[in-house]
């Protein structure tokens, strides 16, 4: 296998990685954040409001609260009877159960995703050099349909030579 075709497999790898990793979904620790907020934030907010109802209006100490919509939100009163941790670890195992991959945290994605960058950039650099360098001896060598304008306008200066 020729330089060239070794260079283009390795980009069109490195660019397969990086349209993976910017499409990936949150990790499963970043779905389940703003559930577990919820959940806790709720729940203190029920318990609070409770005590405060079996103390002034003991009737009313279970009547539960609905939206605008008319939906009633369960996760404090589950999270009241269960505990928050009880029911967020309830909803953190169904969504490890389900067929929605857990992906790596943003902060990591970013970090790839940089690092990948710059490999893709060095291999973009090596291949319109060889390019270069093959076209000087006479072969010519059409580019790919994808290769990025500022790589071949900034073309290393040894291998214009």
């Amino acid at each position: 296998m020729d330089t060239i075709t070794q260079l283009r497999a390795r980009i069109a790898e490195a660019q397969a990685q990086l349209a993976t990793l910017r499409d990936a979904p949150p990790s499963h620790a970043e779905i389940m954040a703003p559930f577990n907020a919820h959940v806790k934030r709720e729940t203190d907010d029920l318990k609070r409001r409770t005590a405060a109802r079996l103390v002034n209006e003991p009737h009313l100490a279970l009547q539960v609260r609905a939206t605008p919509s008319g939906f009633v939100d369960l996760a404090p009163v589950l999270g009241m009877l269960l505990g928050p941790q009880a029911l967020t670890k309830a909803f953190a195992a169904a969504l490890a159960a389900s067929d929605i991959e857990d992906a790596p945290k943003a902060a990591d994605r970013a970090a790839m995703v940089e690092r990948i960058t710059a490999e893709l950039d060095v291999l973009e650099r090596d291949e319109e050099t060889e390019i270069c360098r093959l076209e000087a001896t006479g072969r010519v060598i059409a580019r790919r349909p994808n290769v990025r304008p500022e790589v071949v306008l900034a073309m290393p200066e040894e291998s214009a030579k």
